[in-house]
């Protein structure tokens, strides 16, 4: 390392002496921010005024506020939709020009410029962009969220975020890529081959599907070659939000399964963009992630897939939450829930098998049995045994599911009471899970009527307690009735296991109220018809739920007969 300036008057010190090419050493290129070029139209980029950008050693050029737009292409007068631009600044080394600005398809420098009197500050992807709001909302033609035709609310332009800098960029190749936000960049479009064993984001190429006799861990390699990851769950939901449901005939949505037979190209189908200009979230064709490896064929949801190949697509696991329709479509399970919930009652019982059988082991050994034992013998035992079970336990998940989607307005009703009532069975335990974990499969597959019941049925027995705390105290004792004030937050919150003290101290009272009282609450749920998108939340969810009023009044019924009932069977305290 060497002293590049010093403070010399005398100015008989070279390394005190400036001139241009040391000037550009210094100055390189320097900008107010990383973003120094944004998009500020559909066919129209700002470079922002203040920037110091040397070119080719022999120029240093101070920005002005600049508008680029098609005019200044090196070849041709408008852009090509699904084509990666290059924005370079110029030098025509006269003294007496300012800096000029090209757009170029060429990734190494301009037509008619070289290498010296050129240099590549930024780019773009031009391809379909969504109509959106500052949050990312889909908005239709009037502007409204989600209103009426948002779906085909999409033009060709300037990608927003695929506008990249020297100093806003991924650290691969930016082409074809867009930024999530975060530091993270995701690739436009479904991976294709680039040839040289890796994958490329790129228009009008076929998707490698896993179909080229590919696995999971292939696309992990490949992308690795091409300083690229598998995207996480999180990242996918955020890429693919604002996608259509790709349920329509006519490919305008996404690839359809009616209008198919083979894969389609990568950027064909008109509106399958998502919100932040990702292309095909949506449609027949299913996404590796890095945490959701399985395949689609092992998915025997009919809701969405109208068979087990990897292919067709009916309906995106994504429909639920806040914003109930399709954005997309990933690898995972659909059909073992039960085998899991199984599978962890099996766990825990295989270790306490494991504990048993080491208890003779040697004194010397007790330090590797929680460390190695227990932990390696435990996973192989219950992976030996999900071998066996998962078979089974889809079966009887898919037969329960048809059974619930081929459900009358009567039987709905009871099934509301029973799932509502296995709430409250053992609160948090073994029944409490299954009917949540059947409530949550109902939820996927698009019944959410069962969800409601199931959350108002949990909701129930710490409220109850807690009224029967409240308005009968004499039947509880102080810290009793101290605690039931927490329960109607829990209660609320959609925490049932607030309700376990008080019926781990008195079962034969505590428990037949509760559930009778969730039971009521889960019928007339059903009675009322309502319906719930989201998974948990309590009250705070309740503004999402359908007839929110006459759910409001499910619960509040729910829990007065259960606290009332509570009450009755409860004796007075004794202090003792």
């Amino acid at each position: 390392m060497s002293r590049l300036l010093v403070d010399d008057v005398t100015k008989t010190d070279a390394r005190a002496l400036l001139n241009v090419n040391k000037m550009a050493t210094i100055s390189d290129i320097v900008a107010p921010s990383n973003e120094y070029i944004y998009a500020s139209g559909a066919n129209e980029l700002t470079v922002v005024e203040g920037c110091v950008i040397a070119v080719g050693g022999a120029g240093i050029f101070k920005t002005a506020n600049t508008i680029l737009t098609a005019a200044n292409l090196d070849a041709g007068s408008a852009f090509t939709v699904g084509k990666d631009y290059y924005v370079y600044i110029c030098d025509s080394r006269i003294d007496s020009a300012d800096e000029k600005y090209v757009i170029s398809l060429n990734s190494t420098y301009p037509t008619g410029w070289n290498a010296t009197n050129s240099r590549k500050i930024g780019g773009f992807h031009y391809g379909r962009c969504r109509k959106v709001d500052s949050n990312l909302q889909p908005l239709n033609g009037s502007s409204v969220i989600f209103g009426t035709g948002w779906e085909s609310a999409v033009s060709n332009g300037i990608v927003p975020r695929s506008v990249w800098t020297l100093g806003h960029r991924p650290k691969c190749s930016p082409e074809g890529m867009v930024y999530l936000g975060g530091g993270t960049w995701v690739d436009i479009y479904l991976n294709s081959d680039d040839g040289a064993k890796g994958l490329k984001s790129e228009y009008g190429c076929a998707p490698m599907t896993g179909t080229e006799s590919m696995n999971w861990y292939n696309f992990v390699e490949r992308l690795a070659k091409s300083g690229k990851r598998l995207p996480n769950y999180a990242e996918f939901c955020a890429y693919a939000f604002g996608s259509p449901a790709g349920l329509d005939n006519a490919n305008t949505n996404a690839w359809s399964a009616t209008s198919n037979t083979g894969r389609g190209v990568t950027g064909s189908v008109v509106n399958a963009v998502s919100s932040v200009g990702v292309v095909d979230a949506a449609g027949r064709v299913w996404e590796w992630l890095d945490e959701l490896i399985t395949r689609a064929e092992h998915a025997t949801n009919a809701d969405y897939h109208a068979s087990v190949a990897w292919g067709w697509d009916k309906k995106s696991p994504l429909n639920t939450g806040e914003k109930s329709y399709d954005v997309g479509n990933i690898y995972q399970y659909y059909a073992y829930s039960l085998a899991a919930l199984l599978a962890g009652f099996a766990a825990g019982y295989i270790v306490q098998f494991l504990k048993k059988i080491t208890e003779k082991l040697p004194a010397s050994l007790n330090g590797i049995r929680p460390m190695l034992i227990y932990p390696l013998g435990g996973i192989l035992i219950i992976g030996a045994v999900m071998c066996g079970i998962n078979p089974v336990m889809g079966i009887i998940n898919t037969a329960m599911t048809d059974w619930l989607n081929a459900m009358g307005g009567t039987s709905k009703v009871l099934l509301g009471a029973i799932v509502a009532g296995m709430m409250s069975i053992d609160m948090g335990g073994p029944f409490n899970k299954a009917a949540y974990v059947f409530g949550t499969a109902a939820l996927a597959s698009g019944n959410y009527g069962v969800m409601a019941a199931v959350m108002v049925g949990g909701m129930v027995p710490p409220i109850a307690i807690a009224l029967s705390t409240t308005f009968c105290p004499k039947k509880w004792s102080p810290d009793e009735r101290r605690n039931g004030i927490v329960n109607y937050v829990m209660g609320l919150c959609f925490v049932t296991e607030g309700a376990i003290p008080y019926a781990a101290a008195d079962p034969l009272r505590v428990l037949p109220s509760c559930i009778i009282g969730s039971a009521l609450a889960g019928s007339l749920s059903m009675v009322f018809g309502c319906a719930l998108r989201a998974p948990h939340g309590g009250i705070f969810v309740f503004p999402v739920v359908d007839h929110a009023l006459l759910y409001v009044v499910a619960l509040i019924v729910g829990s007065v007969v259960g606290a009332v009932i509570l009450s009755l069977l409860k004796n007075e305290y004794v202090e003792e």
